[in-house]
């Protein structure tokens, strides 16, 4: 195990710099966005999110669902409040007849009711035995939230035990005041109250509390604190948010004192969750919602028909625990910053916006799917990420530049630099990056230099020369290079490759197991030092070498190819050849003549005059001198560049006639140049032309 956290922490080590800061900014977001995350929501940023998205995606109300309002109308025509319990006993035993499904009484009946000496029954009496005949009416109690000190109200016990089910109608307000959730359960000391509305639901179904209960919403977004159970609260769990129909007033309403009357007809509350509550504002509590506005309420009455709506249309929203929260929450930062590394900033600054939208949509769409996941966490992360990476990328970047830069300097300098010059105002208070751009400007600009300086020195250079990569592909060619290939003559030499170039050549000086591979080959480069010889087919003789081009590294990078052309060298060897044959045979000719005569003559029998062997000696030796002098003079004609000046050819042939009149009277031969009436100019050297009409002669 250690020795696996050792490789790992060195192979971390020799990362790039870059690559390591990203690392750990991506660990450090990931951290913030899963701590964050775990919070499943932080604050007043979800809270409106979750607003819009609730205003966006209104439900649609169920037609079962009625109110009968206790409105101010009521109160003035009833009487003052709180009224009778007989009064409600008599709306129940109407509704019971009108067919209500269930019943449920937004209203406390905390204590008992005082009987006046004129009632037979009391009021509690009365409504207990109403309750009982309905059969399906459920009653509100009341809880402290923890934090509000100790105490909750419930019905007396006369009319709890007569109610189907006694439900609690507290309502989960945020910090900002506003009504988004409820908690379907709680236990207060040791009994457990679920809420008014998911009773009703339990008894219009016909399905146990428990079984309601787990269907609408899962137990794990609880709330536990040692306050709670201080104050009896052993906790609230089951949370759910709240979708709403609308605002204040979306749902059929009757006024109380109507339907007591008998004025609001019987199919009216048939088959029908009739909920008993007040929007009076003297009587009632009225909480802000997220589909009420600024400043607007709604009646707490109004609530639990939204919430019972919810239940019987399985529209709830159930909040998103922790461990599903963090994990997403970490998601769209840890792309964010993928994108970070790998595109460009402008690039990666568009992707995080769209991380962002997309993660707002991914919210939305898990909300109508009835799961409420709080993207703030992500979306926090998100605005986090494209800042803080790019100040550590820009550190790492002039960090990086730094060292370059200190590496730069130490290294030759080829090309001479002008000075800095004055600094102008505008220079001198630039900041730390705005001195590293200069820095860096600067650098390009050696670059530039010194690739152009580079450039020239390789097409200046006398022979062909290429510039390769490690397998042969093109980079570079001189002038030369792209007159004697025809593939190099476009703009793209890097489409040409060294072996197909060469495939024209024939090799004239080579190893039998040659192949034009070996030029680019790292293990031939020893035994190819001298070079190979070719021909092109067109008369022109080469000779072909490599050598690598290595990085400051030492790492192999290419090869410069250089084509020496020697066709001028091999036809001077040819003739030096030639000469020497010549010399082997011609001139040794004569030199043979003269010692076979010699030993002749040491033959009595075959012996000649003295006088006529001296003439034969001296006219092999005049021979051999003449030999000796054409070639000199060939020599000279061959190799000294010609002096063409204007020349008058008569006087180059009395020249001659002159330079030859001794060896003409020698055998008797009369030569003269007579004389000329013009001149016979001639453009040409006129050693070489006096030599050639001597020669005539």
């Amino acid at each position: 195990m250690g020795e696996k956290l050792g490789h790992l922490i060195d192979s971390y080590r020799h990362l790039e710099p870059v690559v390591r800061e990203w690392i750990g900014m991506s660990v450090f977001i990931a951290f913030i966005a899963a701590w964050l995350g775990s919070f499943n929501g932080i604050g007043r940023v979800d809270q409106i999110l979750y607003d819009k998205m609730v205003l966006l995606n209104p439900v649609k109300h169920r037609d079962d669902i009625l109110i009968i309002d206790i409105d101010d109308k009521s109160l003035r025509e009833v009487g003052r409040w709180p009224w009778k319990r007989s009064t409600h006993a008599a709306l129940i035993e109407q509704l019971a007849q009108a067919g209500a499904k269930v019943i449920g009484m937004d209203i406390l009946f905390t204590e008992p009711e005082p009987v006046s000496d004129g009632d037979r029954v009391g009021g509690d009496q009365a409504l207990a035995l109403a309750l009982r005949r309905q059969g399906k009416v459920v009653l509100a109690m009341s809880a402290k939230n923890p934090g509000e000190g100790p105490g909750y109200a419930v019905p007396i016990p006369k009319l709890s035990n007569a109610a189907c089910h006694v439900g609690h109608i507290n309502i989960e307000i945020d910090a900002d005041g506003v009504a988004r959730s409820v908690f379907l359960a709680q236990k207060i000391y040791g009994q457990r109250w679920t809420h008014l509305a998911l009773a009703m639901a339990a008894a219009g179904t016909g399905k146990p509390l428990d079984a309601v209960l787990e269907e609408t919403a899962t137990p794990g977004a609880s709330i536990f604190s040692d306050r709670a159970v201080d104050q009896g609260h052993a906790g609230r769990t089951h949370r759910a948010f709240v979708p709403f129909v609308g605002g204040a007033g979306s749902y059929p309403t009757v006024s109380y004192a109507e339907a007591l009357r008998g004025e609001v007809p019987a199919e009216v509350f048939r088959n029908r969750y009739v909920l008993i509550g007040s929007t009076a504002m003297n009587l009632a509590d009225h909480l802000p919602t997220p589909v009420t506005g600024e400043g607007g309420i709604m009646p707490g009455v109004e609530i639990n028909a939204n919430i019972l709506n919810a239940i019987l249309s399985g529209q709830l929203v159930r909040s998103a625990s922790p461990w599903i929260t963090s994990p997403l929450s970490i998601i769209p930062p840890l792309l964010a910053m993928a994108c970070c590394l790998r595109f460009s900033p402008r690039t990666a600054l568009l992707v995080t916006l769209l991380l962002m939208a997309l993660t707002l949509a991914s919210s939305m769409a898990s909300f109508r799917a009835g799961l409420w996941i709080a993207p703030s966490a992500a979306l926090l992360c998100l605005a986090l990420a494209y800042p803080l990476w790019s100040w550590r990328r820009l550190e790492a970047a002039i960090s990086y530049m730094d060292t370059e830069f200190r590496e730069l300097e130490k290294g030759p300098r080829l090309l001479t630099e002008g000075g800095i010059g004055v600094r102008t105002i505008g220079e001198r208070i630039q900041d730390v990056t705005g001195r590293r751009i200069a820095l860096m400007r600067h650098a390009a600009q050696r670059v530039r230099d010194l690739l152009q300086f580079i450039g020239d020195s390789i097409e200046s250079l006398p022979n062909i020369t290429l510039v390769t990569t490690t397998d042969g592909r093109i980079l570079l060619a001189n002038r030369h290079a792209r007159s004697q290939f025809k593939a190099l003559r476009n703009a793209a030499c890097s489409e040409a490759d060294l072996h197909s170039l060469f495939a024209g050549l024939s090799l004239t000086r080579a190893g039998a197991d040659f192949r034009w591979t070996m030029l680019t080959d790292p293990d031939q480069a020893g035994n190819l030092a001298a070079g190979v010889e070719a021909s092109d087919g067109k008369g022109k003789d080469f000779i072909i070498s490599s050598a690598p081009c290595r990085s400051a590294s030492g790492e192999l990078k290419g090869w410069i190819i250089s084509m020496v052309d020697v066709t001028q060298i091999r036809a001077v060897e040819r003739e030096r050849e030639q000469f020497m044959r010549f010399l082997s045979h011609d001139m040794r000719g004569p030199q043979n003549a003269i010692l076979a005569m010699l030993e002749l003559q040491k033959m009595p029998d075959m012996a000649m005059p003295e006088e006529e062997l001296f003439n034969r000696i001296a006219q092999a030796c005049e021979k051999t001198l003449t030999l000796a002098d054409d070639f000199t003079q060939l020599a000279k004609a061959q190799s000294k560049p010609l002096d063409l000046t204007p020349q008058d050819f008569h006087e180059i042939a009395t020249d001659a006639c002159q330079s030859m009149w001794s060896l003409a009277q020698q055998r008797k031969i009369s030569l003269w140049a007579e004389p000329a009436s013009q001149r016979y100019l001639i453009r040409g050297d006129r050693a070489l032309l006096l030599r050639a009409v001597e020669n005539l002669l």
